[in-house]
């Protein structure tokens, strides 16, 4: 089904040049860092119905089906000399901010629309009703030892697929409803009106961040805390991908860069900047 451009642009607030849609794509982020590349001004979003190689992190796929998911990716790049995403400490710290940006962004617009209560589950995921209804992947490129430009891959599943989830995901993905006859004041636009929505709340963030780093750095945090706060005290499973493998610890908090403060139990505390963590019993595992 294509996409209904005047109902996206009418919720984002942005011009028809900065907005492209296409009915399937590989990949939404694919396609916004090769605009990206030819110089495609900051906050140009890409739009899909469906893509055929949707990205996750780490290289794992991101099912995309037609008609009832929102594939959206938009374009990162400083506007100006001064205002330079290059004050981040590294690349990570970098990624982290545009990461829990598009989480703000994704669960607030969710939340506005469709009251449904969206958390976050650091680093990427968006959960409603205890299962992961959307993720986001953020893919930079640097230049020179310099910030270029990146894309900003946000995918939410609007509604539960008829045949259901693939069984790799069955056990934990979810859908902001749970079939389109349950949101029948918001079908057939749904996809367009949330990606509308998370675009200008993204453009504000970063306008914000563009005019008052420190300022914008600051609202993002504040906002991202309290969409993970739940997680706070919880008991998880770390994977920290380094080769070390999966260990227990304790959810303490969030640091100033977005890194999860978290506890082992031999009472050494880590600062968690990359990986992945699983709300579950941590038994048979042991510390690291």
């Amino acid at each position: 089904m294509a996409i209904n451009r005047e109902t996206v642009l009418s919720e984002a607030g942005i011009g028809d040049d900065m907005l492209i849609t296409e009915d399937i794509v590989a990949s939404t982020n694919l396609l916004a860092l090769s605009l990206g590349a030819a110089g495609a001004k900051n906050g140009t979003a890409v739009m899909a119905g469906a893509q055929t190689a949707g990205r996750g992190r780490k290289g794992r796929s991101f099912w995309s089906p037609e008609s009832s998911g929102m594939y959206l990716s938009i374009v990162v790049r400083p506007e100006n000399a001064s205002g330079t995403l290059n004050r981040f400490k590294d690349v990570s710290n970098l990624s982290s901010f545009l990461t829990a940006s598009a989480g703000v962004c994704t669960a607030g617009a969710i939340d506005e629309l469709f009251n449904s209560g969206a958390k976050l589950k650091w680093v990427n995921d968006v959960i409603i009703g205890g299962r992961k209804a959307g993720g986001i992947l953020v893919e930079g490129v640097f230049e020179g030892g310099s910030f270029s430009h990146a894309a900003v891959g946000i995918g939410v599943n609007i509604y539960c697929p008829a045949s259901g989830f693939p069984g790799d995901i069955r056990k934990k993905a979810g859908a902001v409803f749970p079939d389109k006859s349950a949101a029948p004041g918001f079908a057939p636009y749904a996809s367009e009106r949330l990606a509308g929505r998370i675009i200008k709340k993204f453009s504000l963030i970063s306008g914000h961040y563009f005019s008052e780093p420190d300022d914008a750095v600051k609202s993002v945090y504040d906002d991202y805390y309290k969409r993970i706060e739940w997680m706070i005290g919880t008991e998880i499973i770390v994977n920290d991908l380094s080769g070390t493998g999966l260990y227990g610890a304790r959810v303490n908090g969030l640091d100033r860069d977005f890194g999860l403060i978290v506890s082992l139990e031999s009472g050494k505390t880590l600062v968690l900047k990359t990986g992945e963590v699983s709300i579950r019993p941590k038994d048979i595992l042991t510390d690291k």
